[in-house]
Parts: structure tokens; sequence; C-alpha cells
């Protein structure tokens, strides 16, 4: 009877006892054997019933991650297609003014040039009122040039953090001109 005892009921514990640390180390695929219908198989079928629920948690936290990992991979994707999105509008806003700005400064190199002309002709007939004039309407056109690309370097500038005081006119002023220039551009 011992014999029995040893080889049928001390093995078979044995054998559940070293299931169980298998499981527990996550080896979730380990066969379990239910022999008898005893006490011992009783306890292999609580383990085997333990072990498919821990297969189906094991399966379902697989398929979390993975439905984890493929909404950070779509959100990396939206945030790189915003960020071509953000880059396409600078782009096309840099287009429109850079459009708007050769305009606003051909003008005054066009009428630059006609003036040039003009002053040749009037040298040609030394008439210095008229050549006068145009070294001043010269100058006032060089002047809406240099307005117009100092706006741009300040625009251009990194803004500094620094509070200080400002003079409010200074700033309307640049505003007000800012608009003058751009209603002139656009035929206003």
């Amino acid at each position: 009877s011992w014999l029995y005892v040893r080889r049928s009921i001390i093995n078979r514990i044995r054998t559940l006892q070293s299931n169980m640390k298998s499981i527990a180390k996550g080896e979730l695929n380990t066969p379990i054997i239910i022999l008898g219908n005893d006490e011992i198989s009783s306890m292999a079928k609580d383990l085997a019933i333990f072990q498919q629920s821990a297969l189906r948690a094991e399966q379902t936290r697989w398929q979390l991650q993975q439905e984890t990992d493929e909404r950070r991979q779509a959100e990396h994707q939206l945030a790189l297609a915003q960020e071509e999105l953000v880059q396409a509008g600078k782009l096309a806003a840099l287009g429109q003014l850079s459009v708007s700005i050769t305009h606003e400064i051909n003008q005054p190199l066009a009428a630059m040039r006609n003036y040039i002309f003009s002053l040749n002709h009037y040298l040609q007939q030394n008439d210095a009122t008229q050549i006068k004039r145009k070294i001043d309407q010269l100058s006032q056109l060089l002047d809406k040039v240099s307005h117009i690309t100092h706006h741009l370097k300040s625009f251009a500038r990194k803004a500094d953090n620094n509070l200080s005081p400002v003079h409010l006119k200074t700033v309307l002023c640049a505003a007000i001109e800012l608009v003058q220039v751009s209603k002139q551009g656009i035929g206003l």
C-alpha cells in the first residue's frame, strides 16, 4: 500500500505542485494531467480552470497592449500630419507675403527708374529746379522701401519678453503706415 500511495498519490501531488509553480512563473501552457476522481483530481481541475482564466487574461492583456500601441502610433502620425499642415500653412503665408512685398518694393523701384531717366533729361537741360524735385521724389521712394524693409525686419526679429515702456504714437504710426502701404498695393 505504501508503494501505491507513493506512486499514485505523492507523485500526483508533486506533479500538481510542479504544474502550479510553472503556471505561477508564467508558463501558462503547462499541460495539467487529471487522473481519477478524488481530491487531487479536484485540485487539478481547479488548477486547469485557473489556467484557462489566466490564458484569457493574458490574451486580453496582449490585445489591449496591441490596441494601445496602435493608438500611440496613430497619435504620433496625427502629430506629424499636424506639423506638416502647420508648415504648409506657414509656407503658403510666406508665399503670399513674398508676392505682396515684391509688389510693394517693385513699384517704387520702377518709379525710381523713371525718375532717373527724367533726371538725365533735366541734367542735359541744366534745369536745377526739376532735378531737385526729382531727387526729392527719389528720396521719398527710397524712404518708402526702407520703411517696408524696416517693418519686415522688426516682424522677423525674435520678440523680447522683457516689458518696457513704449511710445504709443510710434506704434500707431507704424501700424497706419503698414495699412497704407497695403491699401496702396492692392489699389484701394
